[in-house]
């Protein structure tokens, strides 16, 4: 894990078209893509589902990036209790040899709603795809929103073969 400094995060987002919601509406640091994804998987989870389960369908989505940032919502990298307090970050980094660390912290930490901690994005490395896991995701699933059709097709594939249930959004992105 390594901190990630607020100029490589912006330059990501520009590079990646991800735009931040304007802190005046008062919806937190919301990421959307701004011309839209290419295509959005929703992956259900029920409450009797197994932790290991979930966490095994997160790192399948994870398997797609060499190294995925992992950003607040609201408030700051340093409130998510991960990285030292005295470091200065916009996202945290994972390598992939952390993913599994990743998907652990996802499915196994507090989600008080209206806590920092509560909504978290997570980024690929180029930007290219945009996990959203929050307190709407028991009722509402993950959603990954992807800009690549092969990383979707690849992920598709993955899913399916582990059982997963999904639905599938097309976009013109």
């Amino acid at each position: 894990m390594d901190p990630v400094p607020e100029e490589r995060y912006r330059s990501l987002l520009a590079k990646a078209g991800i735009r931040v919601a304007d802190p005046r509406t008062g919806i937190g640091a919301q990421l959307t893509y701004a011309a839209g994804p290419r295509r959005t998987i929703v992956i259900h989870f029920a409450k009797s589902d197994p932790a290991e389960y979930v966490e095994n369908a997160v790192l399948k989505v994870l398997s797609l990036s060499d190294e995925w940032l992992l950003v607040p919502r609201y408030g700051n990298a340093m409130d998510l209790g991960i990285i030292e307090r005295n470091t200065s970050a916009a996202a945290i980094s994972f390598n992939v040899g952390e993913r599994a660390r990743l998907a652990t912290y996802l499915c196994t930490r507090p989600i008080d709603h209206g806590a920092h901690t509560a909504d978290l994005y997570a980024i690929s490395g180029r930007g290219d795809i945009l996990v959203t896991w929050d307190h709407h995701t028991a009722a509402e699933g993950l959603c990954i929103e992807l800009l690549n059709i092969i990383n979707a097709t690849q992920l598709l594939v993955l899913l399916n073969e582990f059982g997963a249930e999904l639905e599938v959004y097309y976009g013109d992105g």
